[in-house]
């Protein structure tokens, strides 16, 4: 996580302020594994589908998200612990995924991606006939 911090601000009854601007996280991910597929889940508090962008490019899967800030304009808070900023993750992905049937969905704050494994690298069962 990368924040830049603005410098400290009194605020109207002699408290001191300080406003965080700029900020990105690094969302936690878990990654499953499944006979056909792998499957990311990231949460992404504060989000909405329409603010997440997926991008994939020479391997790497781009994750960035923005989250609106709670306030709006018309309410600065004089002290905030939950701090609103973007989300970005990259992550390598192996030569073992079929990059043109991707998937994602978000729900509850949790983004799954579905990286479905390439044809011939699902294990398949070969069958025996008799001579």
């Amino acid at each position: 996580m990368t924040q830049e911090q603005a410098p400290t601000q009194t605020a109207g009854d002699g408290r001191s302020a300080t406003k965080v601007s700029h900020t990105t996280y690094r969302p936690p991910v878990d990654l499953y594994e499944f006979h056909d597929r792998y499957e990311i889940h990231a949460d992404l508090p504060g989000s909405d589908a329409d603010s997440i962008e997926l991008t994939v490019h020479d391997g790497e899967l781009d994750l960035r998200a923005g989250v609106q800030g709670r306030y709006g304009e018309h309410l600065t808070p004089i002290h905030q612990e939950y701090g609103i900023g973007a989300y970005r993750r990259r992550i390598r992905l192996g030569e073992d995924i079929d990059l043109e049937r991707l998937d994602a969905s978000y729900r509850d704050g949790v983004l799954t991606i579905s990286l479905p494994k390439v044809e011939h690298q699902q294990p398949r069962r070969i069958p025996v006939r008799p001579a």
